[in-house]
């Protein structure tokens, strides 16, 4: 959810700037630097960056950015917050995040209003070891299978599918 806040607050303000300056040429090409970790952002090597032309850092492209939009600044600090308590597991952080989050006029603010909706499961989540990732992978397999399997007129040789694919897939 808030992957999918940043990146609506990042098109809202992309369909407002004029195609040739720089902020929305980082935001067209340099969409993925919103979308990671702050410490993963590199910081003394320049790059050069498609559509923008010149060489810069990771971080000097994002801080360009939010010099002149403060709204997607107080977003990406939000959202890196969330991902720091994610890495920790921390449901202190999170509930913290939560409770102390003043809204921005943004889809953060809806973001954040689900979380509190959700926030009893998504504490446990934070607390419990397991995931039902190896299932919902399992659960993908079987639909593609499925998909690529529709115009069998014997069942037998969708379930032999089946079989192999639980015998040989790697879970």
């Amino acid at each position: 959810l808030m992957t999918r806040a940043i990146n609506t607050i990042r098109t809202g303000i992309q369909h407002l700037l004029d195609k040739h300056s720089r902020e929305y040429k980082i935001m067209k090409n340099g969409w993925r630097l919103f979308l990671k970790k702050y410490g993963n952002l590199e910081t003394a090597h320049r790059k050069y960056m498609r559509g923008l032309n010149e060489y810069i850092t990771e971080e000097e492209a994002i801080t360009l950015v939010f010099k002149s939009f403060p709204v997607l600044e107080a977003a990406y600090l939000v959202y890196q917050e969330a991902l720091e308590a994610m890495d920790k597991r921390s449901p202190e952080l999170i509930h913290a995040l939560i409770s102390t989050y003043r809204p921005i006029g943004s889809a953060m603010d809806v973001t954040i209003g689900t979380f509190k909706r959700i926030l009893k499961g998504i504490l446990e989540s934070l607390r419990c070891p397991w995931s039902n990732g190896k299932i919902e992978g399992i659960n993908r397999r079987l639909k593609q299978i499925a998909r690529t399997a529709y115009g069998y007129q014997n069942l037998g040789n969708y379930m032999r599918r089946i079989r192999i694919q639980m015998k040989y897939g790697k879970y």
